[in-house]
Order: C-alpha cells, then structure tokens, then sequence
C-alpha cells in the first residue's frame, strides 16, 4: 500500500464523508447506501480512529474510481451510439 506521493513527496489528501457527499452530489445516507452495493465499487475507507467519525477516503482513489465510473459511461454510450 503507497501512503506517500513519491513523485511530490506528500501525504495522499484524506477527505470524510461529509466531503465526498459533497464531491458525489448525494447526502450521507445515500452514501451509506452505495458503501453496502457491491456493484458500485466505491474505494474503502480508511480508518483513523473507531466509529464512522474516524474514517476517510483518499481523494486520489476517488477521483480515479470517478474516472473509471466516467469511461465506462462513455463506452456504453458508444456501444449504443448515443455519444457524438
């Protein structure tokens, strides 16, 4: 597991569910929800002290896990001829 960006040599930003509704456009709740659906595949969390308080999402992860939720979008509009 990387815990250091060794190209900048910084610490991967962690941010909590609060901030990744906030990034995702759901409440916290519909967050909740997707953790629990195995087809979403949304990144785990990381866990810095006990409870839900403590847990946080590496920006990095989720920005990728965006991008792969994006292309696979982009390649079924494509299979069905809906992308320009």
């Amino acid at each position: 597991m990387k815990t250091v960006d060794t190209e900048k040599n910084e610490l991967p930003k962690l941010i909590t569910a609060t901030e990744l509704s906030e990034i995702l456009g759901l409440s916290l709740n519909r967050l909740w929800a997707l953790r629990k659906d195995p087809s979403c595949n949304i990144p785990t969390p990381i866990n810095i002290s006990k409870g839900a308080r403590g847990q946080r999402w590496r920006l990095n992860e989720i920005e990728r896990w965006l991008d792969s939720k994006q292309a696979a979008n982009d390649d079924t509009q494509i299979a069905e001829g809906k992308a320009a």
